[in-house]
């Protein structure tokens, strides 16, 4: 599905719209989110899937977050990324809402599997 749009978009020849119907305990959904350090606010750029043995940073090898930050940047919501930012980023686990110290660093260079 297109993020903006809702409209299901089905790519090439295939026949269904996602591979989650080939769901396995070896691939993993993020819910990503991203932080302006500039604007000081928080956006939700939706779901990732990718394979237990990627590492973190591959959303940002194949545009996921190129794609995703666009129309926030567009809306100027969040302020626009230099190339060297890419290198730069940080990503942290949220995986309990009960107390801020329930969020994790993770490294991006990682495997999702060896993050844990």
């Amino acid at each position: 599905y297109d993020p903006l749009s809702l409209e299901c978009q089905v790519r090439g020849s295939q026949e269904l719209p996602h591979e989650i119907f080939r769901w396995t305990h070896d691939v993993c959904m993020l819910i990503v989110k991203y932080f302006c350090p500039v604007m000081q606010r928080l956006v939700t750029l939706g779901c990732y899937y990718c394979h237990v043995s990627e590492t973190i940073d591959s959303m940002i090898a194949d545009n996921f977050l190129e794609e995703r930050l666009k129309p926030y940047i567009e809306r100027g919501e969040v302020a626009p990324l230099s190339p060297e930012a890419y290198a730069t980023l940080m990503c942290w686990e949220e995986y309990c809402h009960k107390s801020p110290k329930d969020i994790v660093e993770r490294n991006v260079a990682h495997t999702i599997e060896k993050e844990g």
